[in-house]
């Protein structure tokens, strides 16, 4: 099954998720007005760049690949494995898949093909983690340092779930119990309460969002 929102509805002409969601965020700098001559504002600026480029250098990154597979072109095992040394050289911290349900609460970057919805990248969604094209890892291997990632990707900047009431169906429930074990319901659940910060209704005109199989409709919540 997956989830269907009642309230939004993607954008149509969505090359991908991380490009799109990056384009509408983004921090920039802001300019401040200085009476001081010219070559002290230049001083200033180098300054500046120079404790931002020492920061870029020096800032520790807890970094985790997901949605990695060998049919996929471009986004292979042995491709995920090289992009994982470079990781180590440039002195991030690798996180390692050990748990398929789970999600290191210390994970400050997941690296993932664009247009692949996996546990972690939602969980990263969900947790104000960043979810990056593995770009960002070449990027920053040319650099010698962990590279701005706004163009790689994006980062949401509060959970969408948080205080917000899911519906669940019966036929999603059902479907999910079926798959791995009722492993897939279990995620479910986590992704919503423990990493979105949501709750679960029964009552589908309380929902803030409403997740079905693709074979249902959203049901009609207007009197």
């Amino acid at each position: 099954g997956s989830p269907k929102k009642r309230k939004r509805e993607e954008p149509e002409g969505k090359e991908n998720e991380h490009a799109v969601v990056a384009s509408s965020g983004g921090s920039q700098g802001v300019k401040v007005h200085e009476t001081e001559n010219d070559e002290s504002k230049n001083d200033e600026k180098k300054k500046r760049q120079k404790k931002e480029l020492g920061h870029s250098k020096i800032r520790k990154c807890a970094i985790i690949f997901s949605g990695f597979k060998n049919d996929l072109e471009g986004f292979s095992i042995p491709i995920k494995n090289e992009l994982m040394e470079v990781v180590k050289v440039l002195g991030g911290e690798l996180i390692i898949d050990d748990q398929k349900d789970a999600f290191d609460p210390k994970v400050t970057h997941v690296v993932s093909p664009p247009q692949v919805r996996t546990i972690k990248t939602l969980a990263a969604a969900l947790t104000q983690k960043w979810i990056v094209h593995p770009d960002w890892i070449r990027k920053s291997k040319e650099a010698g340092y962990f590279v701005d990632e706004t163009p790689y990707g994006f980062m949401n900047k509060e959970s969408t779930l948080n205080q917000k009431k899911v519906f669940i169906s019966q036929k999603f429930i059902d479907e999910s119990n079926k798959a791995n074990k009722g492993a897939r319901y279990k995620q479910t659940e986590q992704l919503i309460k423990q990493y979105g910060k949501g709750s679960i209704t029964k009552e589908v005109a309380s929902a803030d969002y409403i997740l079905l199989t693709n074979s249902e409709k959203a049901p009609s919540t207007s009197a």
